[in-house]
C-alpha cells in the first residue's frame, strides 16, 4: 500500500521500492539453500528497511554495524530479517 501510494506523487521513489519489493521476494523464493551469508542476509534487511521507512517515515530510524570478516559468515536464510521485520512491527508499528 506504501508504494502504490507513491506512484503517482513521487513515481521514481516508487520503482525503487518496487525493485526493493523484488529483490525480498526474490530472496525469499529462491532459497535453495537453507544458509546465505550475512552479507546476502543484510542486502534483504536493508531493502525491507527501505520499504518500511516510506511507511513508518522518521519514526523508523536504524542504524546497521557490522564489521567486515562477518559479512561471509552463513546464518539461516531470512533470519535477520526476521528479528528486524518482529523489532519495527512491535516497536515503530504500535506506537
Amino acid at each position: 500500500n506504501s508504494i502504490s501510494a507513491l506512484v503517482r506523487k513521487d513515481p521514481e521513489t516508487a520503482e525503487e521500492l518496487i525493485q526493493r519489493l523484488a529483490a525480498l521476494l526474490r530472496f525469499s523464493l529462491d532459497r535453495h539453500a537453507s544458509l546465505v551469508t550475512v552479507g546476502d542476509e543484510l542486502q534483504v534487511t536493508l531493502d525491507y528497511l527501505e520499504i518500511e521507512k516510506v511507511r513508518f517515515g522518521e519514526r523508523l530510524r536504524y542504524e546497521i554495524s557490522v564489521p567486515p570478516e562477518l559479512l561471509s559468515v552463513e546464518v539461516p536464510a531470512l533470519s535477520l530479517q526476521t528479528l528486524v521485520e518482529n523489532s519495527v512491527k512491535y516497536a515503530v508499528g504500535v506506537s
